[in-house]
């Protein structure tokens, strides 16, 4: 099934139905859910990278002393003729060089394919010095996707992609409806087969890929309108090893979310407790936990994190891993007003999720207009999120939004002050997407915006690898 395109190649210099898609995040207030941080590296060469899912992050590559810088301004990358093209996703293949190409594998969802059939396609794009371009068609992997979905680096050395989303039945009668898996080959440019992991499953929240399988993390859907957030283990080719089960308590419908982390040792799963567990009384404190996954599926505690003022809501926690350091973020806020500003922290854990000193705060008064997303990896620590900008512009005008990026090193110390990135309104959907590719091309930030014409399309950033002062 192929259908019509645009693509933009971006010059460095450049100028700068909703009602389908399930929500995305059960923890976050209207406006601010969103899905996980970043995603996985890959590939052949270099740096590594990472976006779409949160671990992953380089490969284990040493970490590049250097700040980030933009290279020019964002500018349009994806849309679709039928309409919106958001919820960028990135995988990276190779991560090039600086007399070679990196190839990223570059998902997004079209809301507006049909009525009620949002499409999740993947497109291949390539990244030079100067420019970037969309190599290879946009091709389709997730149909009749009432929901995000995430991508991941596939298990094992080979450059390769691993997705995992939700596929109804309403277009299909014969399709078995739940939430799915998926590989894809990127020799080919085309999807594998699909594999049903939960026919009672949803929403994608993270993937991530082991030492020799993948853990997924995902809505679950309960009797009586409550929903749960579920873990399991996946082999190679998506079939089910362990689980799935709750990871918390259910709640009524959204329900809370998870994210997940390979440390090389084990998978971590981070959860955010915005809730009262209905079994117990008292309600136990607000909180963000950390659990280790076993290998049996089985679920052990690890770490739990108190918000700054008690009975402050943490919103969604996300986690990520280089091998070497792992790290949580989180925002934390008052639950009235829904707008409240918020305070912005992470922590370092141990490979096996116990928590390493004292949570640091990154700000005080953020607006997340998302999720916050988190990368640990080549680039070391790199914190992200987007928020309004200046309310006198239009939606469609750069400066209206913008995407504040906090850079540190593995260990935590700060490396730059935080970068402000000019951006127009931000689109509903999951947070942006980050990739580090080779020092010599930097790293990559991509979101769903207004155009500054027109419908949603995705926005992509490039930030220099500039050696510190």
């Amino acid at each position: 099934m192929k259908r019509g395109w645009m693509a933009i190649s971006v010059l460095l210099l450049g100028c700068g139905s909703k009602s389908g898609l399930l929500s995305p995040d059960g923890v976050a207030s209207v406006g601010s859910g969103g899905g996980t941080s970043s995603g996985g590296a890959g590939g052949s060469g270099g740096a590594g990278g990472s976006a779409g899912s949160p671990s992953g992050g380089t490969g284990g590559t040493l970490e590049q002393q250097c700040v980030l810088s933009p290279m020019g301004e964002a500018s349009e990358l994806l849309s679709f003729p039928e309409g919106d093209a958001d919820t960028p996703m990135m995988v990276v293949l190779d991560a090039g060089s600086s007399s070679k190409n990196a190839k990223v594998a570059y998902g997004a969802i079209s809301e507006d394919a049909n009525f009620w059939h949002p499409e999740l396609r993947i497109a291949e794009l390539s990244l030079s010095p100067s420019a970037a371009t969309l190599s290879k068609p946009p091709v389709l992997y997730g149909f009749d996707a009432h929901a995000w979905g995430r991508m991941a680096p596939a298990v094992g050395n080979a450059p390769g992609v691993a997705l995992a989303f939700l596929h109804s039945d309403e277009a299909n009668p014969n399709v078995t409806p739940g939430f799915h898996f998926r590989s894809f080959d990127p020799s080919s440019w085309s999807p594998g087969p699909e594999v049903n992991v939960d026919g009672d499953g949803t929403v994608a929240y993270d993937l991530v890929p082991g030492a020799s399988d993948y853990a997924v993390c995902y809505r679950g859907i309960l009797p009586g309108s409550a929903a749960e957030p579920r873990v399991a283990i996946l082999a190679k080719d998506g079939k089910l090893k362990a689980g799935p089960l709750a990871a918390s308590f259910s709640t009524a419908y959204p329900g809370s979310s998870c994210d997940l982390a390979w440390t090389g040792q084990s998978y971590l799963v981070a959860t955010s407790i915005a809730e009262c567990d209905p079994l117990e009384d008292p309600c136990a404190p607000f909180r963000v936990q950390v659990q280790r996954l076993g290998a049996q599926g089985q679920l052990t505690q690890t770490a739990e994190v108190l918000p700054l003022v008690a009975g402050e809501l943490p919103r969604r926690s996300v986690i990520a891993s280089n091998g070497t350091a792992t790290w949580m973020a989180w925002s934390e806020a008052a639950a009235d007003p829904s707008d409240a500003p918020r305070t912005v922290r992470m922590v370092r854990l141990d490979a096996t999720g116990a928590q390493l000193g004292e949570p640091i705060v990154l700000a005080t008064d953020a607006h997340p207009s998302h999720a916050v997303s988190i990368d640990v990896g080549a680039y070391g620590v790199v914190v992200w999120w987007g928020e309004p900008g200046d309310p006198g512009l239009p939606e469609s005008a750069p400066g209206s939004a913008r995407m504040v990026v906090h850079h540190f090193s593995g260990a935590g110390e700060p490396l730059q002050e935080p970068l402000l990135l000019p951006a127009t309104a931000f689109a509903y959907g999951l947070p942006p997407s980050f990739a580090a590719l080779d020092p010599a091309l930097g790293a990559l930030l991509s979101w769903g915006g207004r155009a500054t014409a027109g419908s949603d399309v995705t926005w992509l950033a490039r930030l220099a690898c500039i050696d510190e002062p």
